[in-house]
């Protein structure tokens, strides 16, 4: 099974799985995510590619519709945050949300260099970085390092 994520710098990024079903890249745990980014193209491919692992992802344009759901109770166990938004950038959303649920998971997505992204992370160990494009197992990984998953054996 092959997924292709949107080509970013001139680059197509695709994701293989070596099991026709796909099944080593399903997670034991489905996780409740959402997905914020101003990207059309990310959000058509990256929610598909997590609902493909087994997840249930629900998907918005922009930090402000996230606290809004926020603020009206939603529960979930991973936000993927994009860095580059317009009116509110990631790492403004990022310092709201911590003050609506301070133990949110929150994995910064990022296509620029991640300096910007490291200062975000200092005393928050539930705040994670992802370069975009990201494979399906750098996602994994990511998952594991936030303590959602357990290691693969």
């Amino acid at each position: 099974m092959e997924c292709a994520a949107a080509p970013a710098e001139g680059r197509d990024q695709v994701f293989p799985s070596d099991d026709p079903g796909g099944d080593s890249l399903r997670p034991k745990k489905s996780l409740e995510i959402l997905l914020v980014d101003d990207d059309d193209l990310i959000r058509m491919t990256v929610g598909p590619m997590l609902e493909i692992l087994g997840h249930k992802v629900q998907a918005v344009e922009g930090g402000q519709q996230a606290l809004d759901l926020f603020e009206q109770g939603l529960k979930v166990d991973l936000v993927i945050l994009d860095m580059n938004m317009p009116f509110m950038n990631g790492a403004e959303t990022l310092q709201r949300l911590m003050l609506v649920n301070p133990d949110q998971p929150v994995l910064m997505a990022s296509g620029y260099d991640n300096r910007d992204v490291r200062g975000l992370l200092q005393g928050n160990p539930k705040v994670g970085i992802i370069q975009k494009p990201f494979s399906l197992g750098e996602f994994q990984e990511k998952l594991v390092a936030l303590h959602l998953l357990s290691t693969p054996r």
